[in-house]
């Protein structure tokens, strides 16, 4: 009789231990991705926000778009005009006839007011173009604009290097010289300091004649 009272009481225990798992696991956790997609959730993943382009409802999850669908959201590319106000610091960009075009995803964007809105991909833009954020070697003089969200300015040409300070999006630099991937600039507080080139964007090049 005592042995079968223990035996309840521990079935009792593994009832209540797979009962109080199921409550606190994530409900996107049980419902997907998809196996088959990967693609798909069964409610808006946390951390992502709405976006509307005339009829169509999109959900923007870490630069993705995902629509209703199959009984969730289902990723999608968006369409043309669609505008989202910023993107990942993992975007790049392609100038392509003197117009600068941003890609994520590979999905291109002009900067718009509003912030990024979803363009044709240029023709020039074949596949044998890779996108870049600038090229190695930039003129002392030169202009860029910071591209990405924020960026943090570092006490040399590596990221092994000391964060002194951020800059943020549309903030204006100028450069004084620069290193394989790296530029040393003025910022807009007139003090110095390195910048990934893969985020800014020269917008003049300082050249003279």
């Amino acid at each position: 009789m005592k042995l079968k009272n223990i035996f309840n009481k521990i079935a009792v225990v593994i009832i209540s231990l797979v009962f109080l798992t199921l409550s606190v696991t994530p409900s996107n956790a049980l419902a997907g991705p998809n196996k088959h997609s990967k693609r798909w959730y069964k409610r808006p993943p946390p951390g992502s926000h709405r976006v509307t382009h005339g009829n169509i409802h999109y959900v923007v999850h870490k630069g993705r778009f995902y629509k209703p669908g199959r009984g969730g959201y289902i990723y999608t590319r968006p369409s043309r005009g669609v505008v989202v106000v910023g993107l990942p610091l993992a975007a790049t960009f392609l100038v392509v006839a003197g117009l600068t075009y941003y890609i994520f995803d590979n999905i291109y964007y002009r900067k718009v007011p509003a912030g990024y809105q979803v363009v044709e991909t240029p023709q020039t833009a074949t596949a044998r173009t890779k996108p870049t954020a600038i090229e190695n070697s930039v003129r002392p003089g030169a202009q860029a604009v910071v591209v990405a969200k924020s960026l943090n300015v570092r006490t040399g040409p590596g990221l092994n290097y000391e964060v002194q300070s951020r800059v943020y999006s549309g903030d204006l630099l100028i450069v004084k010289t620069s290193a394989v991937k790296w530029v040393y600039v003025r910022l807009p507080n007139n003090s110095y300091g390195w910048v990934m080139t893969r985020f800014i964007s020269i917008t003049d090049t300082g050249a003279k004649g």
